[in-house]
């Protein structure tokens, strides 16, 4: 079930954060950005557990996805396809923004196959390792 997350669920997100990425956001960060009006934070919750997030900005008609992460032990159920067709659901003629590092084919699969077009590179956006990302985009 996909339910909105808020201050109460940042240990629930930091988890999350801390199994998914190899440079981590801060708990501090991540408790700004759910204090923060502009970040929407959306969960995956299975028995009442916090398994994945989704997390972005919006400014006018453009939406920019930070994050969307699911614990290994969730992954390969439809979750991150969930958790995104409720943000097109939800902002319905908005353009939508994300990067990905080049080296994550799955995510990078799943973003083509929900009709994402890479539109660009930056070259060594990512540290830990340092990585090029991959820029998509969704009218």
């Amino acid at each position: 079930m996909i339910v909105k997350l808020n201050k109460s669920h940042l240990d629930d997100v930091l988890l999350i954060e801390n199994e998914c990425f190899s440079h981590p956001k801060s708990k501090e960060t991540i408790k700004e950005e759910l204090n923060n009006e502009n970040y929407i934070f959306l969960g995956y919750s299975v028995n009442q557990k916090i398994v994945a997030y989704i997390n972005y900005y919006k400014v006018l008609d453009e939406i920019n996805i930070g994050n969307i992460a699911v614990l290994n032990d969730f992954r390969k159920q439809g979750i991150a396809t969930e958790l995104l067709n409720k943000v097109f659901l939800e902002n319905k003629n908005s353009t939508v923004f994300l990067e990905v590092r080049e080296s994550n084919l799955p995510a990078i699969n799943l973003y083509k196959s929900l009709n994402f077009e890479q539109i660009s590179i930056r070259k060594n956006y990512y540290k830990n390792p340092v990585e090029n990302a991959v820029i998509f985009k969704k009218e």
